[in-house]
């Protein structure tokens, strides 16, 4: 979203769906951001570049806690 960094589109998501399973990717955030984010409902973050694998295990790590099937 143009004009718009990560917490201001996870807000948003929220706005639109306090229950929204979001994960950022982003290649850099402030650590004290991202605890923010995570303490929000954020359900994990991924570095850029993203490893395949990487982005495979968090998709699944976040499916599972929003079905019950562990944390994320």
């Amino acid at each position: 979203m143009p004009g718009m960094n990560g917490m201001g589109v996870f807000q948003e998501l929220r706005i639109l769906n306090p229950q929204v399973q979001a994960v950022l990717a982003t290649s850099f955030i402030e650590e004290k951001r991202l605890k923010e984010m995570l303490a929000k409902g954020l359900r994990g973050f991924i570095q850029k570049p993203l490893a395949q694998k990487e982005l495979l295990l968090q998709v699944r790590k976040t499916l599972d806690a929003a079905w019950g099937g562990g944390p994320a």
